[in-house]
């Protein structure tokens, strides 16, 4: 009768689930899944992970499906992710009126315009790089749910990074070319931007209130899931880069699977291409590098190199074109109620 009785329950929760997509409402209730941290398979000789859904971001590229020339830029830098709609829709699209963060919804679905001159590095001819045609168009991006990788579940908490890299940002941005010193995880503008800051807390004096990671990324409820991470400098923060010890050299890394080279590796979306990231063209799978964080205060920041390896000796904190891999910490219990990815 209880088994009977569990799969009523499953079946409601699933129609009622199925009415709140096609309405676009975004739900995070789902079937407890078995969702674990990551295990070594010895047969294939690699370790297995977790992947779940949480939160939305903009992804791939809308193009309208009689743009020829757009189509064929993206195929010349080798995307082959993007959504063709109508000309019905790709008129709403434009159309639409659009936050100071660039978002706007059509027909219930959220998009992201940029241009040329919102991305951290844009050269047209540079083929590692986004191609763009002039610096006044927009390009439009679809919000599409976050997929993460399931690093470690422990005491009741689930550890989760980003599967690829979202979005390119200067790890310290002074909207200029110097290079500012001494600077560290706790006052740097990538912490204030993934968290939606004011300018109070970092060097730079810039307000991320209005414009930032986690207001994209993440509804008010979603964010109330979200526990804060105690960093260095004595802060805690919800969203958060991951430290050189977490990913390399450390117990930790090891029981997360991070020993071999293609553990690191990853690739970007098409969104954080189109804003900076750069993908070299010797490596065929198309991976990116990725920053990682610090404490010490400076101007060099480690990070993860294209082939997977550990950069501890770092970039200048104002690069450009490295990706950004968020990491965030949730129960237990709404980790074994998420989506689950492939």
């Amino acid at each position: 009768m209880s088994k009977n009785k569990n799969k009523i329950n499953a079946l409601v929760l699933s129609v009622i689930i199925a009415v709140l997509s096609v309405l676009g409402i975004q739900t995070d209730v789902y079937a407890a899944n078995n969702v674990t941290g990551p295990k070594y398979d010895y047969n294939e000789r690699k370790w297995v992970y977790s992947y779940v859904y949480y939160g939305m971001y903009p992804q791939r590229e809308v193009v309208y499906k009689g743009d020829s020339a757009q189509i064929s830029a993206l195929a010349s830098r080798n995307v082959q992710s993007y959504k063709k709609v109508s000309r019905k829709t790709w008129n709403k699209i434009v159309k639409a009126k659009y936050s100071v963060s660039g978002d706007a919804k059509v027909d219930g679905v959220r998009y992201r315009r940029i241009k040329m001159t919102d991305a951290t590095q844009a050269q047209s001819d540079t083929p590692e790089l986004y191609r763009w045609f002039d610096s006044s168009s927009y390009h439009y991006f679809i919000y599409e749910p976050i997929k993460w990788k399931v690093l470690e579940i422990s005491k009741g908490k689930a550890l989760l990074l980003s599967d690829e890299a979202l979005d390119d940002e200067k790890y310290n941005d002074t909207k200029a070319a110097a290079l500012m010193w001494n600077i560290c995880w706790k006052n740097s503008t990538m912490r204030s931007w993934l968290n939606g800051y004011t300018g109070s807390q970092n060097a730079c004096r810039e307000n991320f209130s209005k414009d930032n990671f986690i207001d994209a990324a993440f509804t008010k409820s979603q964010q109330k899931k979200l526990i804060a991470r105690k960093m260095g400098g004595n802060v805690k923060d919800k969203v958060f880069l991951l430290y050189e010890e977490d990913v390399h050299n450390s117990e930790a890394a090891s029981r997360r699977g991070f020993i071999r080279d293609e553990s690191y590796r990853t690739t970007c979306t098409t969104y954080g291409y189109a804003k900076g990231i750069w993908r070299p063209k010797q490596s065929d799978d198309q991976t990116v590098m990725w920053w990682l964080n610090t404490d010490d205060a400076g101007d060099m920041v480690p990070n993860v190199s294209y082939y997977g390896e550990i950069d501890s000796d770092g970039r200048n904190n104002n690069k450009d074109a490295i990706g950004v891999r968020p990491a965030i910490i949730v129960s237990k219990d709404t980790v074994r109620k998420l989506k689950v990815a492939k």
